[in-house]
C-alpha cells in the first residue's frame, strides 16, 4: 500500500474534476466538505484521521482517499435528488409542432437518475471498505493478531 501526501485540495480538485467541473460546484466548497466531513471517513475504515494545516495526519493512501470521495459521491448525488424533486415538476417530456421538437425532462425522472447514481456509489463506497478492511490484515501480521508467538 503506498502512501502518499494526499492533500484535502488535491482531493477537492480531483472530484471537482471528475463531476465535469459543473457551474452550481467550486473546489472551496468540495474543499470545506472534505474538512467537515472527515470523521465519516474515520468511523468507516476506523481511522483517526485529522486536517493539520493543509494535510491529512497521517498521510492518506490511494485507497483511502478513494473510499472519501465515494463518500462525497453520495452526498453530491443526494443533493441533486432533493433539488429535483418538489412542484416544479414537468407533466410533458415532449412537445411536437411541424419541423420543431422541443423536449423538457421530468425532473422526478432526474431525480430517479439521481438516486440511482447515489445507488451505484452506495454499492462502490460498501465494496471499497470490504476489500480495504480485508487487506489491512496481511499474512505477516496474522501471528501479532492472533498473538502467536513465531
Amino acid at each position: 500500500m503506498a502512501i502518499y501526501n494526499m492533500k484535502p485540495q488535491d482531493i477537492a480538485e480531483e472530484i471537482y474534476t471528475e463531476l465535469g467541473s459543473p457551474d452550481d460546484l467550486s473546489i472551496p466548497q468540495i474543499y470545506y466538505w472534505l474538512v467537515s466531513n472527515i470523521g465519516q471517513l474515520n468511523v468507516l475504515i476506523e481511522m483517526e484521521y485529522k486536517v493539520e494545516g493543509d494535510d491529512f495526519v497521517p498521510d492518506m493512501n490511494n485507497e483511502e482517499k478513494d473510499i472519501f470521495k465515494s463518500l462525497y459521491y453520495i452526498k453530491w448525488a443526494g443533493v441533486g435528488i432533493t433539488s429535483n424533486l418538489g412542484a416544479a415538476s414537468y407533466d410533458w417530456s415532449e412537445i411536437s409542432e411541424g419541423d420543431s421538437t422541443i423536449r423538457r425532462v421530468s425532473k422526478n425522472e432526474v431525480a430517479k437518475n439521481y438516486k440511482q447514481l447515489r445507488d451505484a456509489y452506495k454499492t462502490q463506497l460498501d465494496e471499497l471498505v470490504y476489500f480495504y478492511k480485508k487487506n489491512k490484515i496481511r499474512p505477516d501480521s496474522y501471528d501479532q493478531f492472533f498473538g502467536f508467538i513465531a
